[in-house]
């Protein structure tokens, strides 16, 4: 089961990038154009080049991979350096803000929802309901 990233997100990170990398190519073609050799816009356009490629590189990973996989008794978080969790080895889950924090004796891991799409949210949900783990849910921070 895949948990996906909420569509404004990757909808942000494809405009961006695409936006990031039109401008990189618009400054680069127009400086040559007007200055025959200015290095500041070099640096400008590769900086927007880079970005906009870091952008596109992004959303076209979260796109085929998604936020979190939870498959064969283990939940993971695909990133570029993965986090893996198994299932049965939670010891509780925390709701706070927004965030879910899952703890085993030896890990955690936090799982931003705001990102997570809202269908995606309720099978997280139901996958979390099944562990027979304390739920503790704050709803205010304590000092």
């Amino acid at each position: 089961m895949k948990i996906r990233y909420s569509k404004t997100r990757l909808q942000w990170n494809k405009h961006s990038g695409t936006w990031m990398f039109i401008s990189a190519v618009c400054i680069t073609i127009g400086s040559r154009f007007i200055w025959a050799e200015d290095i500041g816009v070099d640096i400008i356009s590769s900086i927007l080049l880079g970005s906009g490629l870091a952008f596109l590189i992004s959303f076209f990973y979260e796109n085929s991979h998604q936020y979190l996989t939870i498959k064969d008794g283990f939940i993971q978080k695909n990133s570029l350096l993965p986090r893996r969790l198994n299932l049965s080895e939670i010891t509780s889950v925390k709701k706070f803000a927004r965030d879910y924090t899952l703890k085993t004796p030896e890990r955690e891991m936090v799982i931003d929802t705001q990102i997570i799409d809202p269908e995606s949210l309720e099978e997280l949900d139901r996958v979390l309901d099944k562990l027979s783990v304390p739920l503790k849910e704050m709803l205010t921070a304590t000092a």
